[in-house]
């Protein structure tokens, strides 16, 4: 928060954001601009458009990136698999999420997923409810995350690692 710096407290619901450490709040416009600030911040210090916003985290984020080998680890409360001729998800409980410089894993009590990041299929969250879902082919995986505002850390620091990859090659 630019106000009085929580780290991943902001939340929106489509129309406006907020801060739940603070109670920032401001209004999320058609055009993409934030308005009509409310709070403890002047909105001078805050970023007055999403594109903008989405670069301070991940500047961030950047700044927060070592050459350790784990660069996080989430918690997950539910990995969920739907096959493509399937109506239903079908999952397992309780696992755990990594994301390191070169590869993404995922463990449960029933199995493991170690992917090279440069292999990882089209990824998108639902910041809102928190989770992330990997699409392959006609497949998605969806892991439930434990803290809802994680699917917005693991997002931008999944963009990062392929950003770098891109500049590598």
């Amino acid at each position: 928060c630019p106000s009085c710096g929580a780290l991943y407290t902001i939340s929106d619901d489509g129309k406006s954001i907020s801060c739940s450490q603070c109670g920032l709040k401001a209004k999320l416009c058609n055009d993409g601009f934030i308005r009509d600030f409310e709070g403890s911040c002047g909105e001078e210090s805050f970023p007055d458009n999403v594109a903008a916003w989405n670069k301070i985290q991940k500047d961030f984020e950047r700044s927060r990136m070592k050459d350790d080998d784990v660069f996080f680890t989430l918690n997950v409360t539910k990995s969920m698999l739907k096959i493509a001729v399937d109506k239903d998800y079908k999952g397992s409980e309780d696992g755990e999420l990594q994301l390191t410089k070169d590869r993404f894993i995922y463990k449960d009590k029933t199995e493991t997923i170690d992917l090279p990041l440069s292999v990882v299929p089209g990824v998108s969250a639902d910041y809102l409810h928190g989770y992330i879902s990997f699409y392959q082919g006609d497949d998605i995986r969806r892991f439930i995350l434990t803290n809802p505002q994680d699917a917005v850390r693991f997002v931008n620091c999944l963009m990062i690692l392929k950003e770098k990859e891109l500049n590598c090659n």
